[in-house]
């Protein structure tokens, strides 16, 4: 059996592709890369998926000459290349990205797989579309261009809530008897503080002020004071602000940390689109600071 492959051809094809899924998988993650680390990466992949191809047709050739079963020698085949196609990934993420702790190496190694598995996916879409179909090659670049920008838009939106859940915190709040669960976000452009003491205010939704202090007992309720503060639409507003008991900030793998007596603040308007969190912590909230 006689075949022709062109290898030259081959390997520029994977190494261009592997440089566009090394670029845009160190864009995804925020890594800062250099070229030679994206094309030594992509090296790897393009010489590693020429020798993926070339023991292919070796065993294929082997195997029709010493009259093997097609079926055995299948899956001898198929079982080499996926143990080669599970290497060479780890290799090009070592080369490009270096030396990482394994949860990050998994992640690089699990998207790089999606990236190639959707690239893969859309450029055999495309070649269908044209060689098949016979759709102008006007109407492919238009077409490309908006896939572009939908991925575009759904990655600035993934990293938007990435960088807003970043910041974001369970919190109990504590007055008297009452407790009340919510999310906190550390806004650092939250700078409310008390204006006799310059103790930091933490803002709070309408929904949780009435939780926490409508529940309380008559007894245990002590006056308020008005806070006042500036924003763009409201120059001049003031706040109801009260000082609870306690702020319990939760963390990961166990970790809290409490604030004592701190003092918390009604917000006149809404505190986050979709009621994703409820409190605004105070900027200077320091999380990783005297936890337990």
């Amino acid at each position: 059996m006689r075949y022709e492959w062109y290898i030259d051809l081959y390997l520029l094809i994977n190494l261009l592709m592997d440089a566009g899924l090394l670029w845009s998988l160190g864009k995804s993650f925020q890594i800062p890369l250099r070229w030679r680390q994206i094309m030594a990466g992509a090296a790897f992949g393009a010489v590693g998926a020429c020798g993926e191809a070339w023991i292919r047709l070796l065993f294929l050739d082997i195997g029709t000459k010493m009259r093997v079963p097609m079926a055995k020698a299948f899956v001898e085949i198929q079982v080499i290349s996926i143990v080669l196609l599970l290497l060479f990934p780890a290799g090009m993420i070592r080369l490009c990205f270096g030396r990482r702790d394994w949860r990050t190496f998994l992640k690089l190694y699990v998207m790089l797989y999606l990236e190639a598995f959707l690239a893969g996916g859309i450029l055999e879409a495309v070649r269908q579309q044209v060689e098949v179909q016979g759709v102008p090659f006007w109407a492919v670049f238009f077409l490309t261009a908006g896939v572009f920008f939908l991925i575009r838009f759904f990655y600035l939106f993934y990293q938007d809530v990435k960088e807003e859940r970043k910041y974001c915190y369970p919190v109990v709040l504590k007055y008297g008897k009452q407790k009340v669960n919510a999310i906190g976000y550390l806004d650092t452009g939250n700078q409310l503080v008390r204006p006799k003491d310059r103790v930091p205010v933490h803002v709070v939704s309408e929904q949780v002020w009435k939780q926490l202090f409508d529940g309380a007992d008559k007894e245990e309720k002590i006056p308020g004071e008005i806070i006042p503060f500036s924003t763009i639409g409201n120059p001049y507003g003031q706040m109801e602000a009260m000082q609870i008991e306690e702020i319990l900030l939760k963390f990961g793998y166990g970790k809290k940390k409490v604030l004592e007596k701190p003092w918390i603040a009604r917000a006149p308007f809404p505190i986050s689109r979709g009621n994703r969190y409820q409190i605004l912590l105070h900027g200077e909230t320091d999380p990783e600071s005297t936890m337990s």
